[in-house]
């Protein structure tokens, strides 16, 4: 596991395990997000999420 850098937008999960980070999102749409670590957004680390606004409140779509 990665330490050396403490970010609360960051998760340092381990292979082949699970990690979880919770952000509030005040407007919908799709957002990238990618692993910063050398190496692993080129072997795929990577996806999008989906937001859409239920009420006053931006919840994850799926």
């Amino acid at each position: 596991m990665h330490t050396d850098t403490q970010i609360p937008y960051m998760a340092h999960v381990p292979a082949g395990k699970q990690g979880e980070i919770i952000r509030t999102f005040n407007q919908s749409g799709e957002f990238d997000f990618a692993c910063i670590l050398p190496g692993h957004y080129e072997a795929g680390m990577v996806g999008k999420i989906k937001v859409v606004v239920a009420g006053n409140k931006a919840t994850p779509g799926h």
